[in-house]
């Protein structure tokens, strides 16, 4: 005997196939206790979350007023607290801003040190 196979792909390989843009939001929902439907045949709408899917609209919406909306006459204001556009570093200008804030302390604390050590000295002599 032949066993069926069946999977389960992300919602986004429709429109994908249909030529529409889409993303994949991912969210760490596998092994995740509280979210056991990820990519099950329970995964459907019974099981939505209603703040998911208001976070996930009002961000889209955002972006796309972000993003498409040229009009300079359009006074949109956004959706509190998705209003801002908040410029996030990179994690690598983050770790070398604190590797050079890091080493600049050392250096500070080495050179506070030797200026006092020398002074001492010089007070002794």
């Amino acid at each position: 005997s032949n066993p069926v196979s069946r999977s389960i792909i992300d919602d986004h390989i429709g429109f994908l196939d249909l030529g529409i843009p889409s993303a994949d939001l991912i969210i760490n929902f596998w092994d995740n206790p509280s979210w056991p439907y990820h990519h099950t045949t329970e995964d459907d709408i019974s099981h939505i979350s209603n703040y998911s899917l208001e976070v996930t609209g009002r961000t889209i919406e955002q972006f796309v007023y972000n993003n498409y909306i040229t009009d300079p006459n359009y006074n949109y204001q956004g959706n509190r607290p998705w209003d801002v556009d908040m410029s996030i570093p990179d994690i690598q200008i983050i770790i070398l801003l604190g590797l050079i804030f890091g080493f600049a302390g050392v250096a500070i604390i080495i050179a506070l040190s030797i200026k006092k050590f020398v002074k001492k000295k010089e007070v002794n002599v």
